[in-house]
């Protein structure tokens, strides 16, 4: 997205600087949103101003100027449109960038120095120095954005505002990427410790991985995957047991469930089992959901902790669990 950037002055005194501000943010490829040169939309039930106060809520930045001008201060609430441009912006959070030109900040020391005095001082070319320097003062007073940034001339405040801008940009890009990088840095913090945990068992590892790969593998080890998932929980869970184990007996029994084998032709599905069971499975069609679904069953998951399988179904895990030690070699 190309950034909107509103400028706000009065105009007829500083034509001349808005003019090379414009040219500024233009060379920076973001749009200057300037009423002076149509910008400002006026097709809506509002007031001239008020559609001043409605362009500066849809930019990204915003740049005040105040000159010697304050500006004529509207009937409603006695302050001037650009007075009513920094609050808008203020309250919506939006960056502010407020230059000022040099003669006017040297007018307000002589101001403050003499504001206990009951006639007001008055200053060439300032049409109203008490709202300008009140201007000013809640600049200052913001809670974000208030730094005054004095010029004196055309050339200076271009080069200004371009580097206000960029100082801007980069604070935005340290918010969005800092954290980033200490993400990053975790990350690769992580995986040092973990090349250096591989590094010390190696061997260890490398069975892991070969042992995950097997029982993953359903042509290999059909039914394998299933029963882990259903009676123990995630694979790698299983599998320092099944490292440790050297038979499938020694494995179901570590894990703390008990293994029961059938008769030859037993059935193992009973119409009034449905509430006793996780899971069921007749090799290549498992009915976790529904096992009762299942005509015939080779080995059942029950839920008192018990798997129940037949002859044949137990010399398939014997099997392929003899398969798998000799794999990864042990």
């Amino acid at each position: 997205m190309i950034p909107n950037v509103f400028i706000s002055s009065t105009i007829e005194d500083l034509h001349y600087l808005r003019e090379g501000l414009r040219d500024a943010v233009n060379e920076l490829a973001y749009r200057p949103v300037m009423s002076d040169y149509g910008e400002v939309g006026y097709l809506h039930p509002e007031t001239a101003a008020e559609s001043c106060y409605r362009s500066v809520k849809e930019c990204q930045i915003a740049v005040i100027i105040i000159g010697s001008r304050y500006g004529m201060p509207s009937e409603d609430g006695g302050i001037s449109v650009t007075h009513k441009e920094f609050r808008t912006a203020r309250n919506e959070g939006i960056p502010l960038i407020a230059l000022v030109e040099k003669e006017v900040m040297s007018f307000k020391k002589v101001f403050q120095a003499n504001k206990d005095q009951k006639q007001p001082t008055s200053f060439p070319r300032m049409d109203n120095p008490a709202l300008t320097f009140e201007l000013l003062d809640e600049i200052a007073a913001a809670e974000t954005y208030n730094g005054l940034i004095p010029f004196s001339n055309v050339t200076e405040a271009t080069a200004l505002l371009k580097k206000q801008i960029a100082d801007l940009v980069g604070q935005c890009l340290t918010k969005v990427f800092s954290p980033m990088r200490s993400e990053i840095k975790d990350v690769l913090a992580e995986i040092k410790t973990l090349r250096q945990e591989l590094g010390s068992s190696q061997k260890h590892d490398d069975r892991f991985l070969q042992t995950i790969r097997y029982i993953i593998d359903d042509n290999r080890s059909k039914g394998f995957k299933y029963l882990i998932e259903h009676a123990i929980g995630p694979i790698d869970k299983a599998v320092p047991i099944i490292l440790q184990a050297g038979t499938f007996n020694d494995f179901i029994q570590l894990t703390g469930w008990k293994l029961v084998v059938t008769a030859p032709g037993a059935i193992l599905i009973k119409p009034d089992m449905a509430h006793d069971i996780f899971g069921a499975m007749s090799f290549g069609v498992p009915s976790m959901e529904n096992p009762l679904g299942t005509e015939r069953a080779d080995f059942l998951i029950k839920k008192n902790k018990t798997i129940e399988m037949n002859p044949a179904a137990h010399s398939h895990f014997d099997w392929s669990y003899h398969d798998l030690k000799m794999q990864i070699g042990n």
